[in-house]
C-alpha cells in the first residue's frame, strides 16, 4: 500500500500513525518506508499532539485557580507534610481509617476548573500503594460516615504523566471522599 505523501506531512503525529501502519506491512519496501516517515517525524518541531491533554493548572495546588462550584478556599485546609490539603465537611462517628486499614470510600475527583473526571465506590487498603499517594495520606484520619474534601498536588497524584485522557499531565487534583467502611 503506497500513502500519498500529502497525508504524511500534516503532523507529527499523523506521520507517526502512517508509518506504524507501514512497519506492520509484510513487504521490506513498505517496512523502509515506515523507518524513514519515522525518521521524519522525529525531526519534525511539534512535541504536542493537537488533541492531547493540556495541563490544567499549575502542579501547586496554591498557583491553581479553582471553579467556584468546588468551594475551595486553601487557606481553611489542612496540609499534609507532603503537601495534601484536606477539608472534613463533615465529621464521621465511626471507625477510624488508619494504615494498613481496608476501607471503602465514595468519590467524586475534579480538576481545577470544575471537570468531574471520575466517581464511584472504591475498596482499598491505605498505604497498601493501590491508590494515588495523596489518597493514601488524605484519607487517614477519617471516620466512617464522614466527608472530607481533598487538594493533591501533581506530584501525589498522577504527576507529569497524568492519566489520559481524563487526567492531564502535571493536574492538580480536587476530590470528595466520603469514607463508608473500614475493617
Amino acid at each position: 500500500m503506497m500513502l500519498p505523501f500529502h497525508t504524511l506531512i500534516a503532523d507529527r503525529w499523523t506521520l507517526l500513525a502512517s508509518a506504524r501502519r507501514a512497519i506492520s506491512g509484510q513487504r521490506s519496501a513498505i517496512r523502509l518506508a515506515g523507518v524513514l516517515m519515522l525518521a521524519a517525524a522525529a525531526a519534525c518541531t511539534s512535541d504536542v499532539k493537537p488533541d492531547a491533554p493540556r495541563a490544567v493548572g499549575n502542579p501547586d495546588p496554591l498557583a491553581n485557580t479553582y471553579a467556584p462550584d468546588l468551594k475551595i478556599q486553601l487557606p481553611a485546609f489542612y496540609k499534609t507534610p507532603n503537601g495534601v490539603y484536606y477539608q472534613d465537611t463533615k465529621v464521621g462517628t465511626g471507625m477510624v481509617a488508619a494504615p494498613g486499614a481496608q476501607v471503602t470510600a465514595k468519590y467524586t475527583g475534579w480538576l481545577p476548573d470544575g471537570t468531574q473526571f471520575d466517581s464511584g465506590t472504591f475498596p482499598f487498603r491505605i498505604g497498601g500503594g493501590m491508590v494515588i499517594a495523596g489518597w493514601d495520606e488524605g484519607v487517614q484520619g477519617m471516620r466512617v460516615g464522614g466527608v472530607r474534601k481533598l487538594v493533591i498536588p501533581a506530584a501525589m497524584g498522577y504527576g507529569e504523566a497524568g492519566s489520559p485522557p481524563a487526567i492531564p499531565p502535571n493536574a492538580t487534583l480536587v476530590f470528595e471522599v466520603e469514607l463508608v467502611d473500614v475493617k
